[in-house]
Protein backbone atom coordinates (compact mmCIF):
# COMPACT_ATOMS: atom_id res chain seq x y z
CA UNK A 1 0.00 0.00 0.00
CA UNK A 2 1.31 3.16 -0.95
CA UNK A 3 2.64 4.84 2.35
CA UNK A 4 0.47 8.23 1.79
CA UNK A 5 -2.41 6.45 1.69
CA UNK A 6 -1.80 4.20 4.49
CA UNK A 7 -1.43 7.21 6.79
CA UNK A 8 -4.80 9.11 5.16
CA UNK A 9 -6.40 5.89 5.77
CA UNK A 10 -5.67 5.73 9.32
CA UNK A 11 -6.50 9.63 9.85
CA UNK A 12 -7.20 10.47 13.16
CA UNK A 13 -9.33 13.80 13.68
CA UNK A 14 -8.28 13.45 18.13
CA UNK A 15 -5.52 12.11 19.49
CA UNK A 16 -5.49 8.54 19.61
CA UNK A 17 -4.61 7.70 23.20
CA UNK A 18 -7.24 10.29 25.40
CA UNK A 19 -9.89 10.82 22.88
CA UNK A 20 -9.22 14.46 22.74
CA UNK A 21 -9.42 17.51 20.48
CA UNK A 22 -6.58 19.04 18.98
CA UNK A 23 -6.10 22.19 18.95
CA UNK A 24 -5.39 22.44 15.86
CA UNK A 25 -4.54 20.01 13.15
CA UNK A 26 -3.57 20.75 9.47
CA UNK A 27 -1.23 17.53 8.89
CA UNK A 28 -4.05 16.73 6.04
CA UNK A 29 -2.90 20.00 4.08
CA UNK A 30 0.97 18.78 4.72
CA UNK A 31 0.71 15.51 3.07
CA UNK A 32 -0.84 17.64 0.11
CA UNK A 33 1.45 20.48 -0.17
CA UNK A 34 4.37 18.27 0.26
CA UNK A 35 3.17 15.56 -2.05
CA UNK A 36 2.43 17.85 -4.63
CA UNK A 37 6.35 19.78 -4.25
CA UNK A 38 7.75 16.62 -4.29
CA UNK A 39 5.88 14.60 -7.12
CA UNK A 40 4.77 12.02 -5.19
CA UNK A 41 1.86 10.95 -7.53
CA UNK A 42 4.34 9.74 -9.72
CA UNK A 43 5.82 6.92 -7.28
CA UNK A 44 5.60 3.46 -8.64
CA UNK A 45 4.19 0.76 -5.76
CA UNK A 46 6.38 -2.20 -7.03
CA UNK A 47 10.32 -1.67 -6.22
CA UNK A 48 13.27 -1.50 -8.36
CA UNK A 49 11.59 0.46 -10.71
CA UNK A 50 12.98 3.77 -10.48
CA UNK A 51 16.73 4.05 -11.48
CA UNK A 52 19.29 7.22 -12.77
CA UNK A 53 21.31 7.64 -15.30
CA UNK A 54 24.27 5.77 -13.47
CA UNK A 55 22.30 2.86 -12.73
CA UNK A 56 21.84 3.44 -9.09
CA UNK A 57 18.41 2.46 -7.62
CA UNK A 58 15.73 5.43 -7.04
CA UNK A 59 13.36 5.45 -3.51
CA UNK A 60 10.90 7.17 -2.68
CA UNK A 61 9.28 7.19 1.17
CA UNK A 62 7.54 10.13 3.28
CA UNK A 63 6.95 10.13 7.31
CA UNK A 64 4.90 11.74 9.72
CA UNK A 65 6.54 15.04 12.20
CA UNK A 66 4.75 15.73 15.55
CA UNK A 67 5.98 17.33 17.95
CA UNK A 68 4.38 18.59 21.08
CA UNK A 69 2.98 22.33 21.52
CA UNK A 70 4.62 22.69 24.97
CA UNK A 71 3.84 26.09 26.91
CA UNK A 72 6.02 26.89 30.06
CA UNK A 73 5.03 29.90 32.68
CA UNK A 74 5.85 33.68 32.10
CA UNK A 75 5.59 36.91 32.61
CA UNK A 76 6.18 40.17 31.05
CA UNK A 77 5.09 44.09 32.20
CA UNK A 78 4.22 46.63 29.23
CA UNK A 79 4.44 50.11 29.36
CA UNK A 80 3.03 52.70 27.25
CA UNK A 81 4.55 56.16 27.54
CA UNK A 82 3.01 59.79 27.72
CA UNK A 83 5.20 60.51 24.53
CA UNK A 84 3.41 57.62 22.28
CA UNK A 85 6.15 55.13 22.93
CA UNK A 86 6.42 52.21 24.55
CA UNK A 87 8.29 49.49 26.72
CA UNK A 88 7.90 45.77 27.10
CA UNK A 89 10.26 44.15 29.98
CA UNK A 90 10.23 40.16 30.44
CA UNK A 91 13.51 38.07 31.47
CA UNK A 92 13.92 35.68 28.19
CA UNK A 93 17.13 34.56 26.95
CA UNK A 94 18.20 33.93 23.53
CA UNK A 95 20.55 31.28 22.93
CA UNK A 96 21.25 32.43 19.26
CA UNK A 97 17.86 31.17 17.63
CA UNK A 98 16.44 34.32 17.05
CA UNK A 99 13.89 34.84 19.93
CA UNK A 100 14.71 38.58 20.98
CA UNK A 101 13.52 39.60 17.53
CA UNK A 102 10.59 37.62 17.09
CA UNK A 103 9.48 38.78 20.46
CA UNK A 104 10.12 42.58 19.81
CA UNK A 105 7.59 41.81 17.03
CA UNK A 106 5.10 40.33 18.91
CA UNK A 107 5.63 43.17 21.66
CA UNK A 108 5.68 45.61 19.08
CA UNK A 109 1.98 44.04 17.73
CA UNK A 110 0.81 44.00 21.15
CA UNK A 111 1.23 47.47 21.77
CA UNK A 112 -0.33 48.27 18.61
CA UNK A 113 3.06 50.50 17.51
CA UNK A 114 5.97 50.44 15.35
CA UNK A 115 8.93 48.49 16.34
CA UNK A 116 11.12 51.19 16.11
CA UNK A 117 8.70 53.01 18.92
CA UNK A 118 9.13 50.25 20.78
CA UNK A 119 11.75 49.76 23.39
CA UNK A 120 12.39 45.88 24.12
CA UNK A 121 14.29 44.92 27.48
CA UNK A 122 15.26 40.92 28.08
CA UNK A 123 18.13 38.60 29.63
CA UNK A 124 18.44 40.15 33.13
CA UNK A 125 17.17 38.72 36.23
CA UNK A 126 15.67 41.51 37.51
CA UNK A 127 12.79 41.93 35.01
CA UNK A 128 9.07 39.32 35.03
CA UNK A 129 10.54 35.68 34.81
CA UNK A 130 10.28 35.05 31.80
CA UNK A 131 10.58 30.83 31.94
CA UNK A 132 13.66 28.96 30.57
CA UNK A 133 14.92 29.21 26.95
CA UNK A 134 14.43 25.73 25.79
CA UNK A 135 11.90 22.37 24.81
CA UNK A 136 10.98 24.72 21.40
CA UNK A 137 8.79 26.48 23.41
CA UNK A 138 10.42 29.46 24.34
CA UNK A 139 8.66 32.37 21.11
CA UNK A 140 5.05 30.97 22.45
CA UNK A 141 5.95 31.01 26.53
CA UNK A 142 7.80 34.24 26.36
CA UNK A 143 5.92 35.71 23.79
CA UNK A 144 2.02 34.98 25.11
CA UNK A 145 3.05 36.84 28.21
CA UNK A 146 3.80 39.90 26.10
CA UNK A 147 0.93 39.40 24.25
CA UNK A 148 -0.95 39.42 27.04
CA UNK A 149 0.99 42.14 28.49
CA UNK A 150 0.30 44.48 25.85
CA UNK A 151 -3.07 43.86 25.44
CA UNK A 152 -3.27 44.76 29.30
CA UNK A 153 -1.70 47.85 28.95
CA UNK A 154 -3.83 48.94 25.67
CA UNK A 155 -6.80 47.78 27.60
CA UNK A 156 -6.22 50.45 30.34
CA UNK A 157 -5.63 53.03 27.82
CA UNK A 158 -8.49 52.66 26.48
CA UNK A 159 -10.63 52.45 29.27
CA UNK A 160 -9.80 56.25 29.82
CA UNK A 161 -10.72 57.06 26.82
CA UNK A 162 -13.75 55.35 26.51
CA UNK A 163 -14.92 56.51 29.42
CA UNK A 164 -14.20 60.64 28.85
CA UNK A 165 -16.70 62.73 27.69
CA UNK A 166 -13.58 64.69 26.09
CA UNK A 167 -12.17 61.96 24.30
CA UNK A 168 -13.57 60.96 20.36
CA UNK A 169 -13.52 56.99 21.51
CA UNK A 170 -16.00 57.45 24.64
CA UNK A 171 -18.62 55.04 24.96
CA UNK A 172 -17.00 52.67 22.39
CA UNK A 173 -16.47 49.96 25.42
CA UNK A 174 -12.71 48.98 25.65
CA UNK A 175 -13.79 46.21 22.55
CA UNK A 176 -15.03 48.55 20.85
CA UNK A 177 -11.15 50.16 20.06
CA UNK A 178 -8.49 48.96 17.57
CA UNK A 179 -4.77 49.58 18.84
CA UNK A 180 -3.05 50.35 15.60
CA UNK A 181 0.20 52.97 14.86
CA UNK A 182 -0.12 55.00 18.45
CA UNK A 183 -3.56 55.44 17.80
CA UNK A 184 -6.89 53.90 19.49
CA UNK A 185 -9.72 53.87 16.32
CA UNK A 186 -13.25 53.37 16.67
CA UNK A 187 -13.59 49.41 15.48
CA UNK A 188 -17.41 50.86 14.06
CA UNK A 189 -16.24 54.86 13.24
CA UNK A 190 -12.13 54.86 11.63
CA UNK A 191 -12.14 58.86 11.63
CA UNK A 192 -12.81 58.56 15.50
CA UNK A 193 -9.19 58.11 16.96
CA UNK A 194 -7.31 59.04 18.99
CA UNK A 195 -2.98 59.31 19.79
CA UNK A 196 -1.75 57.67 22.97
CA UNK A 197 -0.25 60.73 24.02
CA UNK A 198 -3.42 62.30 24.03
CA UNK A 199 -5.10 60.19 26.07
CA UNK A 200 -2.52 60.37 28.52
CA UNK A 201 -1.98 63.80 28.55
CA UNK A 202 -5.20 64.91 29.08
CA UNK A 203 -5.40 61.79 32.12
CA UNK A 204 -2.52 63.81 33.31
CA UNK A 205 -0.46 60.40 33.57
CA UNK A 206 2.94 60.05 32.67
CA UNK A 207 2.36 56.09 31.36
CA UNK A 208 0.37 53.46 31.75
CA UNK A 209 1.36 49.64 33.04
CA UNK A 210 0.15 46.40 32.99
CA UNK A 211 1.42 43.06 33.42
CA UNK A 212 0.72 40.09 31.21
CA UNK A 213 0.79 35.91 31.90
CA UNK A 214 1.04 32.89 30.19
CA UNK A 215 1.23 29.21 30.77
CA UNK A 216 1.40 26.88 33.75
CA UNK A 217 1.95 23.39 34.59
CA UNK A 218 2.45 21.54 31.60
CA UNK A 219 2.20 18.88 33.39
CA UNK A 220 -1.38 19.86 34.16
CA UNK A 221 -4.43 18.30 32.11
CA UNK A 222 -5.62 19.89 29.00
CA UNK A 223 -8.88 19.96 27.21
CA UNK A 224 -7.12 19.84 23.76
CA UNK A 225 -4.11 18.25 22.39
CA UNK A 226 -1.35 20.31 21.01
CA UNK A 227 0.96 19.61 18.82
CA UNK A 228 2.98 21.46 15.64
CA UNK A 229 2.53 18.40 12.72
CA UNK A 230 4.40 17.61 9.64
CA UNK A 231 5.13 15.28 6.47
CA UNK A 232 8.53 14.57 5.01
CA UNK A 233 8.85 12.89 1.60
CA UNK A 234 12.15 11.49 0.91
CA UNK A 235 14.62 10.66 -1.76
CA UNK A 236 17.36 8.02 -1.84
CA UNK A 237 20.13 6.55 -4.16
CA UNK A 238 21.05 3.07 -3.47
CA UNK A 239 24.49 1.52 -5.24
CA UNK A 240 22.86 -2.13 -6.09
CA UNK A 241 26.41 -3.13 -5.81
CA UNK A 242 28.10 -1.63 -3.39
CA UNK A 243 25.07 -0.98 -0.85
CA UNK A 244 26.45 2.69 -0.73
CA UNK A 245 23.04 4.39 0.19
CA UNK A 246 23.12 8.24 -0.37
CA UNK A 247 19.66 11.26 0.44
CA UNK A 248 19.50 13.23 -2.21
CA UNK A 249 16.09 15.06 -1.95
CA UNK A 250 13.70 15.86 1.34
CA UNK A 251 10.54 18.16 1.10
CA UNK A 252 8.66 19.02 4.23
CA UNK A 253 5.56 20.57 4.36
CA UNK A 254 4.95 21.76 8.21
CA UNK A 255 1.74 23.10 10.12
CA UNK A 256 3.83 25.29 13.01
CA UNK A 257 1.25 27.36 13.99
CA UNK A 258 1.44 30.93 13.64
CA UNK A 259 4.85 32.42 12.05
CA UNK A 260 5.83 35.62 13.66
CA UNK A 261 9.52 35.82 11.62
CA UNK A 262 8.86 34.54 7.63
CA UNK A 263 12.53 35.27 7.11
CA UNK A 264 13.74 33.57 10.66
CA UNK A 265 11.25 30.69 9.64
CA UNK A 266 13.21 29.93 5.95
CA UNK A 267 16.66 30.39 8.13
CA UNK A 268 15.81 27.23 10.10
Amino acid sequence: MDPLAFRLTNYSEVEPISGRPFSSKALRECYAEGAARFGWSRRPLAPRKMRDEAGLLIGWGMGTALFPAIMFAANARAIIRSDGSGVMETGAQDMGQGAWTALAQIAADALGLALDRTEFKAGSSDLPDAGIAGGSSHTATAGMAVHEAGAAAVAKLAALAVGDRRSPLFGAGNTGVVARDGRLTRSDDESRSESYAEILARAGLPEIEASGHAGGDPAAPSAYAKFAHGAVFAEVKVDPDLGQIRATRLVGAFAAGRVINPRLVRSQ
